[in-house]
């Protein structure tokens, strides 16, 4: 039987269609699935960069926690943001000995627990280098060692005792004591003298670039070099505030030797000065220097007048004779918990006269 013609053009277009039809399902299907994948994908990677800046905040963040009690009996706590990022303080929670919850305040705890409110209440904030204020709970001390518990923002826990352990008690007696907010390494305390290279032999350099080289501890020093030579100092300190607060210095830090009686009485002072990088070049003016808490720094000393530079050498009268014993004190003047950005418009709050030790000019 012959197949009309009309019917076979009906059958090739009817084919055609369904091609066409198969095709947009498919570029439809596979586009929506492509979306959805990339959808997917930066969702992930969303996700991932959250977690990351989530978990690099959590790592910026770094502080010190000091407990006592208050007048009423409450234990109350101070935190020392010494990390690189501000944190915020949301709850705080005082544990047993035994880890029973004796007391809890702030936000984001579970509800049923009978959580108070400390006093100024949580969250807390405390930017880099500064502490919170003094913060009071709601737990009133009996006896025994009870564990306070701090969580920040990230979920951070940062843990103190009441009473403080040894450790602790040892840190603060050391920063409240003798030796005031800034503890002196004295094995640290050597002599240099103020060349005009940064190595080989010197050349005195009475103006100009100058560099410090490095002769010997500074605890015997030949009385004609320091009667002959630019001279210049150095100490390494560290901040051991009690409030774990920095401490920036300004130009009037020195050090100084005195020695002699009476009319024979002599001092010689030799004012704080910038030094940059590992050729100890001396930087013609002065930018003042923070001491980060509990981050040992080297302080450099070698300027005749504050805030420039002027080399200094003794000579003359002013030079002490061989065998004479000066006493050494270090005089630091400045800014205590100011942020740098801050010390032009805040007038300095901070000194310290620290007894240090003794140098023999022979």
């Amino acid at each position: 039987m012959k197949i009309p013609v009309h019917a076979r053009k009906q059958k090739a277009i009817s084919g055609i269609i369904g091609a066409v039809i198969l095709f947009t399902l498919l570029f439809t299907v596979g586009t929506e699935y492509f979306i959805f994948v990339n959808n997917a994908n930066t969702l992930e990677t969303q996700s991932l960069i959250g977690r990351g800046n989530a978990l690099a905040a959590r790592l910026e963040e770094e502080a010190i926690v000091t407990t006592k009690l208050n007048s009423g009996g409450y234990v109350e706590f101070y935190l020392n943001n010494t990390g690189g990022a501000t944190l915020n303080v949301t709850s705080a929670i005082v544990l047993s000995s035994a880890g029973t919850v004796l007391e809890c305040d702030g936000v984001g705890l579970p509800a049923g627990q009978g959580c108070g409110n400390t006093s100024p209440g949580l969250p807390q904030a405390a930017n880099v280098g500064r502490g919170t204020q003094p913060i009071v709970t709601n737990y009133k001390y009996v006896t025994g060692t009870v564990v306070l518990k701090l969580t920040t923002s990230t979920g951070n826990v940062f843990s103190a005792t009441y009473p403080e352990t040894g450790v602790s008690l040892a840190s603060q007696a050391l920063s409240s004591g003798a030796i005031g907010d800034i503890y002196i390494q004295p094995q640290s305390y050597t002599y240099y003298e103020v060349c005009t290279s940064p190595s080989g032999t010197c050349s005195p350099c009475t103006s100009g670039t100058c560099f410090i080289q490095p002769q010997a501890k500074a605890f015997t020093i030949p009385a004609a070099f320091i009667a002959n030579a630019p001279t210049a100092f150095s100490v390494n300190v560290t901040d051991f505030n009690p409030q774990q607060a920095n401490i920036t210095l300004d130009q009037y830090s020195f050090i100084e030797h005195f020695w002699g009686k009476g009319s024979s009485f002599r001092v010689a002072i030799w004012y704080c000065v910038s030094v940059s990088g590992k050729t100890l070049q001396v930087d013609s003016s002065y930018e003042p220097i923070t001491l980060i808490y509990d981050k040992p720094t080297v302080l450099y000393f070698a300027s005749a007048s504050p805030g420039g530079f002027v080399p200094y050498s003794l000579g003359g009268s002013n030079s002490p004779p061989s065998s004479t014993i000066a006493s050494v004190f270090i005089i630091s003047h400045g800014w205590e918990g100011v942020s740098t950005a801050n010390l032009a418009t805040t007038t300095q709050n901070y000194g310290q006269n620290s007894p240090y030790v003794s140098t023999l000019y022979t």
